[in-house]
C-alpha cells in the first residue's frame, strides 16, 4: 500500500500539472489567435503599402497615356508629333519601358497605322512604325480597348513586335466625332513589379507574388512560376487562409484588377509560441519533479509520527496500555495529535478499570434480580391437584427479570376455592415488592375473611396507610362455591374476565368495576354473584395481553382476543392459554414485551377432561 507521503505529492504534483496543463492550453490558442491577428494587421499594411507603390506606378502610365492622347487631338495626330512625344514619354519614365499608338484603317491619317516607341540596351528610346508582320489590331491591347470602348489593363504578354519583353499593357482608346478612332497604349516591364514585388519582405522565409485578374503569375521569387496558372479553391480576398504549412493573404489592387498574394511560413509565423510552448512544459516538468520531491519530504516528516502513533493504537487495541507517543517538539497538528493519543489511552485505562467495576456491580445485580425472580415465582401457589370438577392453569412472564403481576388461589375450606389475579402499577423490582406485600397481607387475612369483597378492603385499608410510593393494583377477586358452582366476585379496576361457554361464546364477566386498591382508604368494595355451569371456562388476564404491540406500533386488542377465545370452547385450560399466548407472539413478531403477560383459567366440570394436541390458530391475523 502506497504511503501518505507518497500519495500526498502524487495527488498534490497531479492537481498542479492540470492546472499548468489546462492553463497552457488556454494561454497557446489565445497567444495563437492573437500572432495571427498581428499577422493579418501586418500584412493588410503590407498589402496597402505595396498597393499604394504599384498605383503610383501604374497611375503615372495611365497619366502618360490620357497627357499623350490630348497632345495627339491638338496636334492633328502629326506623325512627328506623335514620334517625338512617344520617345519622349518612354525616355522620361524609367517605369515605361515601350509605348505605341495605332489607328482604324479608315481613319484618314497620313502617318503608319501603328507606331512604336521602346527602350533599347543603352536605355535610349527608339520610334519608328510597327513592322509589316505585326498587326496590332490583333492584339488584346487594341482589340479591347476597341471592344470596350474604355481604358483597361491588359494580362501581361510577350511583346514580340517591339521590346520582346513580357509586359503589361494599358490601353486607353481616343475617339474622333463621336467614333472609334484607335489605342494608345503604354506598356510596363514586369521586371520593374518583380522589384516592387520583391522588396515586400514577410518574415525570414516568406515571400509575395502578384496574380493578374484571370489568375495568372505575374510576378514570383520563382521566376518558372511566372506566367503559370495559379489554381486555388480559396482564393478570397481581403482574408487570412490557414493552408497546410502556410498562411496566405490576398489583397486587391482595384486599379489594375490584380491580386497580391503574401505567403507566411507557419512555423515562422508560430516559431516563437512553439519554443516557448516547449520551454514552458520543460519547466512544468522540472516544477513537477521538485514539487514531488518537496512534497515527499514534507508529507515523511508528518507521516513519521503517525506511524508511531498508529503503532501505539495498535498495542493499545491489544490491550497494551503502557507504552506512550513521543511527543514533538513542533506545536502543529501532530502534536495535538500526540497528546490526544496520550490522553485517549489514559481515559481508556480507566475506563476499562471502571468497566471491570461496572460489570462485576452488574452481574452482582443480575444475580441478585435472578434470586428475586426465583423468590417471586416461588412465592405464587403451585399447581392445582386434579380435581373431578375443578381445573385451573396460570401463566406468568414478567417484562423484566421481576414483574408486579401476580395471581394466587387457595381454598377457604373444604368447598370454597378463592382465586385472585392483580397488576402492580409499575414494572421492575418496585412493582415486584409491591407485589409481594399484596401476596402476603391477602394470605394473612383471608382466612379470617369469607367474601370478596372483605378481602379487598382489608387489603386496601392495610396499603392505603403506607403507600407513599402512590402505587396502587388493580385485581379481581372471586370465591368459587365447588359443589354447585356458585361463584362471588368483585372487580377493582382490572380488564374484565370472559367467560367461555360450552358453546362456544364468549361472555364478559358483567358487574361494576370498583376502584384500584390502595389510593383510597375506607374505599368500599361490591360482590357479584354468578353460577358457573358445567365446562364453562372463567379466563382472566392482566392488561399486558391486549396492550402487546407489533412492529407497526398497534395494540393487540380486545377484538382479537375474543377472536381467539371463541376458538377455545372444547380446548382444556391449559390449552386455551397455549392458544392465546401463541396468538400473542405471532401479532408481536420481533418486539420486545413490554408488559408482564399473566393469565389464569379457572374451569368448572363435573366430568374431568384430558388434553388433547392443540389445534393451530384459525382465522386469525394481525389486520
Amino acid at each position: 500500500m502506497k504511503s501518505i507521503s507518497i500519495r500526498f505529492a502524487l495527488a498534490s504534483v497531479s492537481v498542479a500539472l492540470v492546472i499548468l496543463i489546462l492553463t497552457g492550453i488556454v494561454k497557446y490558442f489565445f497567444i495563437k489567435k492573437e500572432l495571427v491577428i498581428d499577422a493579418r494587421e501586418k500584412v493588410e499594411l503590407i498589402v496597402e503599402n505595396s498597393r499604394y507603390r504599384i498605383d503610383e506606378l501604374t497611375s503615372s502610365a495611365e497619366e502618360e497615356v490620357t497627357r499623350a492622347i490630348n497632345t495627339f487631338k491638338s496636334t492633328g495626330f502629326d506623325e512627328q508629333t506623335m514620334r517625338t512625344t512617344l520617345a519622349r514619354t518612354v525616355q522620361d519614365n524609367p517605369s515605361i519601358y515601350a509605348m505605341a499608338v495605332a489607328f482604324e484603317p479608315q481613319l484618314a491619317i497620313t502617318a503608319p497605322p501603328c507606331l512604336y516607341a521602346s527602350r533599347n540596351e543603352e536605355n535610349r528610346a527608339l520610334t519608328g512604325p510597327a513592322s509589316p508582320q505585326y498587326n496590332c489590331r490583333e492584339k488584346k491591347w487594341y482589340s479591347g480597348a476597341r471592344s470596350s470602348e474604355q481604358a483597361l489593363w491588359s494580362a501581361p504578354c510577350l511583346d514580340e513586335g517591339g521590346s520582346n519583353e513580357l509586359m503589361a499593357s494599358y490601353s486607353n482608346p481616343f475617339f474622333r466625332e463621336g467614333k472609334f478612332a484607335g489605342v494608345v497604349s503604354v506598356g510596363i516591364s514586369l521586371a520593374k513589379l518583380s522589384e516592387t514585388i520583391a522588396s515586400i519582405q514577410v518574415l525570414d522565409s516568406g515571400y509575395s507574388f502578384l496574380l493578374s485578374r484571370e489568375g495568372t503569375i505575374l510576378v514570383h521569387p520563382d521566376s518558372s512560376m511566372v506566367m503559370q496558372r495559379y489554381e486555388s479553391d480559396l482564393l478570397v480576398q481581403e482574408q487570412m487562409i490557414k493552408m497546410e504549412d502556410e498562411w496566405v493573404y490576398y489583397g486587391s489592387l482595384e486599379g489594375t484588377g490584380w491580386t497580391l498574394a503574401i505567403i507566411i511560413p507557419h512555423n515562422e509565423l508560430l516559431g516563437s509560441l512553439h519554443q516557448m510552448t516547449l520551454i514552458s512544459m520543460i519547466l512544468a516538468m522540472a516544477g513537477a519533479i521538485l514539487l514531488i520531491i518537496t512534497m515527499f519530504l514534507v508529507s515523511r516528516r508528518i507521516s513519521s509520527p503517525l506511524k508511531e502513533v498508529a503503532a501505539v493504537a495498535d498495542e493499545i487495541s491489544q490491550g497494551n496500555f503502557e507504552r506512550r507517543v513521543t511527543v514533538p517538539e513542533s506545536r502543529d497538528e501532530v502534536y495535538q495529535l500526540s497528546i490526544a493519543v496520550n490522553r485517549m489511552q489514559t481515559a481508556i485505562k480507566n475506563y476499562i478499570e471502571d468497566l471491570k467495576l461496572a460489570t462485576a456491580k452488574e452481574e452482582r445485580i443480575a444475580s441478585e434480580l435472578a434470586i428475586a425472580r426465583s423468590i417471586q415465582m416461588n412465592m405464587l401457589p403451585r399447581p392445582y391437584p386434579k380435581d373431578h370438577s375443578i381445573v385451573i392453569e396460570t401463566l406468568l412472564e414478567p417484562a423484566k427479570a421481576v414483574g408486579g403481576d401476580f395471581y394466587d388461589f387457595f381454598q377457604l375450606d373444604e368447598d370454597r376455592l378463592c382465586f385472585i389475579i392483580a397488576d402492580v402499577s409499575g414494572k421492575g423490582v418496585p412493582a415486584a415488592l409491591f407485589m409481594a406485600v399484596a401476596i402476603s397481607t391477602i394470605r394473612a387475612f383471608s382466612s379470617t375473611l369469607s367474601t370478596p369483597s372483605q378481602i379487598v378492603e382489608k387489603l386496601n385499608n392495610t396499603i392505603s396507610a403506607n403507600n407513599d410510593a402512590s402505587m396502587f393494583i388493580s385485581l379481581v377477586v372471586g370465591i368459587l362455591e365447588i359443589s354447585s358452582g356458585q361463584l362471588q366476585y368483585l372487580n377493582a379496576g382490572h380488564p374484565p374476565p370472559f367467560v367461555i361457554t360450552s358453546e362456544g361464546r364468549v361472555v364478559p364477566l358483567a358487574c361494576a368495576v370498583d376502584p384500584v386498591v390502595g389510593v383510597f382508604e375506607g374505599t368500599v368494595y361490591h360482590n357479584h354473584d354468578l353460577p358457573l355451569q358445567d365446562g364453562e371456562q372463567l379466563f382472566l388476564y392482566t392488561d399486558g395481553v391486549n396492550e402487546s404491540f407489533s412492529s407497526e406500533d398497534e395494540p393487540f386488542g380486545e377484538q382479537r382476543l375474543l377472536h381467539l377465545l371463541k376458538q377455545c370452547a372444547e380446548k382444556s385450560p391449559k390449552m386455551t392459554i397455549d392458544h392465546v399466548r401463541e396468538g400473542v407472539k405471532a401479532f408481536c413478531g420481533e418486539c420486545e414485551q413490554s408488559d408482564d403477560i399473566t393469565m389464569l383459567v379457572v374451569r368448572h366440570d363435573c366430568h374431568q377432561q384430558q388434553d388433547t394436541p392443540a389445534t393451530p390458530l384459525e382465522g386469525f391475523s394481525r389486520s
